[in-house]
């Protein structure tokens, strides 16, 4: 069984990536954007 606390990291870290995949794209606020998913992921 998985816990919630698993599940809510890998959602998590999914939410994060996709934002860091954004960021590869141009837009307008993509440093701000890299920050709070790096951000994201160093809280995990």
């Amino acid at each position: 069984m998985v816990s919630m606390v698993e599940v809510d990291r890998a959602y998590i870290i999914a939410n994060a990536q996709a934002l860091l995949d954004e960021c590869k794209e141009e837009h307008p606020n993509r440093s701000y954007i890299r920050e709070r998913a790096e951000k994201i992921l160093s809280m995990i």
